[in-house]
């Protein structure tokens, strides 16, 4: 895991078409978001808790290397030039996915996403998948659990006939209901 500054005095997008080198490097940035309590995540594609491919300035976030020898470096070409809010949701359109909620009686609220493309496996996908975070104790910490048993905030599938049984799991450090 890495925590790499937004170094710019503009936002800058994570998805640019160039800028970055990325070698073995995961597919999914991952941002502090101190209303939710919990990290954002942004992954193939999808936003979860507020996460965005949006990097504002002066935002940090982590990064995380596959393998021992990771490159990662980046140049003027992913920054921005407009009034991309702190973490900003995502506009796009995305289909083929599920959002699940939990909040607990404290009014703190997680989710995860589970969607589903062509390309992806039941496993972690470096490129499609983000891992999940934990966040502060009382905010309730609700994953998907990825057939090579990694937690996952975003778990994206191959597509399937019938029917699919994804493992969540949800752990709350204080007694009471969770919705």
């Amino acid at each position: 895991w890495n925590l790499v500054p937004n170094p710019y005095p503009s936002a800058i997008d994570w998805y640019a078409a160039s800028g970055w080198t990325k070698t073995n490097i995961d597919n999914s940035i991952y941002i502090w978001n101190p209303s939710a309590g919990d990290y954002a995540s942004y992954g193939g594609g999808t936003p979860q808790n507020g996460g965005s491919r949006y990097i504002q300035v002066g935002q940090s976030f982590f990064i995380h290397a596959n393998t021992t020898t990771p490159t990662f470096s980046m140049n003027n070409s992913e920054r921005l030039h407009n009034s991309t809010a702190f973490l900003k949701n995502m506009s796009d359109t995305v289909i083929n996915e599920l959002r699940l909620q939990a909040t607990n009686k404290n009014g703190f609220t997680n989710e995860l996403v589970v969607k589903f493309n062509e390309y992806a496996t039941e496993y972690f996908d470096s490129d499609w998948d983000a891992y999940n975070l934990a966040g502060l104790d009382d905010v309730p910490d609700i994953s998907t659990v990825s057939s090579d048993q990694i937690e996952l905030s975003i778990n994206t599938l191959p597509f399937s006939a019938g029917e699919r049984i994804v493992p969540v799991k949800l752990h709350n450090k204080h007694a009471g209901e969770i919705s």
